[in-house]
C-alpha cells in the first residue's frame, strides 16, 4: 500500500493513512481514527458511508469519494479502520482537489470505449500508401463532430479522436497511439448519483451499434467550474483495443444511429429500460430463462403496437399478433397446418414459466386456449424449445432494429452475429 494523507468528512482534521487500488476498487487505511461508532456494516444493515479525500504528494495523484464504507478495524500500536469503494474521482491537479465534495455537480461527460474505434474513422492519423512507402501525418486538432439532441438533458453529443506519438533511441522506435471517444453534454448539470446512469446509457448504445458490449474503459467528468476528474467505478472495461466485428446487420453511420437511437429510447427512464431490456448487457442463460426474456420484449412490444391501433390488447392477442406477422421465421420452410395450435402452446409455456416456474411434473406441461380452457397436456420437447428460443431471439432484434428504429438491415449478418 502507499502512504498518504486523508481527511474524512470534508473536515480539515488530517490523519496519516495508505491506500491501494485494485480491480477499480479503492482501499484505504486511516491511521488514529475511530469512526466505526457510525459505520460499522453488518449483515442486513444499511451502510452508512462516509466523504474522504486521499492526498498523495509523492505520485501527484489525489481522490475523492463520498462512497467510502467500513470494512474493517484494526488494533495493535496503533489503531486504524480501513474504508473502500469502487466509485471515486482522481485528479494529479493539485489546485483542483478544492473542488473535491459531496455537492459537486456535473456538466460534461467524456467517455473512451474501445468499440468506439470501430464506429467512425479517426480523423487525427492519415495514413497512406504508395509502392515503396508508408506515410503517416498526425492531426493535433482533429475537428469533431457533434450530434444534436436536446433531449431528456442531453443537449448534444460530440465525438471526436486523438492521437499520440512516443519515441525511443533516437527515432529508431516509434509508437503511434490512436483513441476515438465521445463527450456529453448536459442541459442541467447532475450529481454523482446520476453519473452512471448516463454513462451506462452511452456504453449500452455503441453496443447495441456494434454488438460489442462492453463498457468504457476511461470516464471523465467536469464539474461546473470546469474542471476536469477522472472518474474510476465498477462498471469501468479492462479492454482497451478490441478485434474489429466481423459482422455489421445495420447499415448506417454511427452518428445517425446515436441521434436516433437517443431520441426514440430513453434508457435512464426505468419503464424505458425495462421495456428494451434487450440493450442491456446481461444475458440470460437457460432455454427457459431466454424464452421468458425474449417472450417478455415481444408481448410489451405489441401490447402497445395494439393500444395505438385500439385494438384487444389480451395476452393471446399480443402474442398471436406476433405469431402472424413472424410465422415465417419458425421452423422456415415449414408448413403449419395449425396455427391457432401452435399459439396455444406457446402462451400456455409461458404461463407455466412464470406462474409455476420452470418444473415440469412428468416432463409435460399443460396446454390452454385463449380462454385458458383446457385442451390437452403436451410434452416438452427441448428441441423444440430450443428452436423457439432462436426465433423469439431473433425476430426481438428485428422489431427492434426494423420496426422501432426503422432502418433496413442485412438479416443474414444479424443471423450470424446473434449466434
Amino acid at each position: 500500500m502507499t502512504k498518504c494523507e486523508v481527511y474524512v468528512d470534508e473536515t480539515s482534521d488530517k490523519y496519516e493513512g495508505q491506500y491501494e487500488v485494485e480491480d477499480n476498487i479503492l482501499i484505504v487505511e486511516i491511521f488514529n481514527y475511530n469512526g466505526m461508532g457510525l459505520n460499522s456494516v453488518t449483515i442486513g444493515s444499511d451502510v452508512t458511508y462516509r466523504n474522504i479525500m486521499i492526498l498523495d504528494f509523492s505520485n501527484k495523484r489525489y481522490m475523492y469519494s463520498n462512497l467510502f464504507y467500513n470494512c474493517g478495524l484494526l488494533y495493535g500500536l496503533v489503531q486504524s479502520e480501513k474504508y473502500k469503494t469502487d466509485f471515486f474521482f482522481e485528479t494529479s491537479n493539485h489546485e483542483a482537489i478544492e473542488h473535491f465534495s459531496s455537492d459537486m455537480r456535473f456538466t460534461e461527460i467524456k467517455a473512451y470505449n474501445a468499440a468506439l474505434c470501430h464506429c467512425f474513422k479517426n480523423a487525427a492519423l492519415e495514413i497512406s500508401f504508395k509502392e515503396d512507402e508508408m506515410n503517416y501525418k498526425i492531426n493535433r486538432k482533429p475537428e469533431a463532430k457533434i450530434i444534436p439532441l436536446g433531449i431528456n438533458n442531453l443537449e448534444k453529443i460530440e465525438i471526436n479522436t486523438s492521437a499520440t506519438w512516443t519515441h525511443k533511441n533516437d527515432y529508431y522506435s516509434v509508437n503511434i497511439d490512436t483513441e476515438n471517444y465521445a463527450r456529453l453534454y448536459l442541459v442541467e448539470p447532475v450529481n454523482y448519483q446520476e453519473l452512471i446512469a448516463y454513462i451506462n446509457e452511452l456504453d449500452v448504445m455503441i453496443g447495441s451499434y456494434t454488438f460489442v458490449q462492453i463498457h468504457s474503459y476511461e470516464t471523465y467528468v467536469k464539474v461546473v467550474d470546469g474542471v476536469e476528474f477522472k472518474l474510476i467505478h465498477r462498471h469501468l472495461s479492462e479492454d482497451k483495443r478490441i478485434k474489429r466485428p466481423n459482422h455489421k446487420p445495420l447499415k448506417v453511420e454511427f452518428e445517425k444511429y446515436i441521434e436516433d437511437v437517443y431520441k426514440k429510447i430513453n434508457y435512464r427512464n426505468t419503464n424505458s429500460r425495462n421495456e428494451f431490456i434487450l440493450l442491456d448487457f446481461k444475458r440470460p442463460t437457460s432455454l427457459e430463462d431466454q424464452y421468458t426474456f425474449y417472450f417478455r420484449f415481444i408481448d410489451l412490444y405489441m401490447g402497445k403496437r395494439l393500444r395505438e391501433e385500439n385494438k384487444n390488447n389480451s395476452n393471446y392477442a399480443r402474442l398471436s399478433e406476433f405469431v402472424d406477422k413472424y410465422i415465417s421465421y419458425f421452423k422456415e420452410g415449414e408448413d403449419f397446418t395449425d396455427i391457432d395450435t401452435f399459439k396455444n402452446e406457446l402462451n400456455s409455456l409461458r404461463n407455466h414459466f412464470v406462474h409455476e416456474g420452470y418444473y415440469f411434473q412428468d416432463n409435460r406441461f399443460e396446454v390452454t386456449g385463449r380462454k385458458r380452457e383446457f385442451l390437452y397436456y403436451k410434452d416438452m420437447d427441448y428441441s423444440w424449445l430450443y428452436s423457439i428460443v432462436k426465433t423469439f431471439k431473433y425476430c426481438s432484434y428485428l422489431i427492434l432494429y426494423k420496426e422501432i428504429l426503422d432502418y433496413d438491415i442485412d438479416e443474414n449478418e444479424l443471423k450470424y452475429i446473434l449466434k
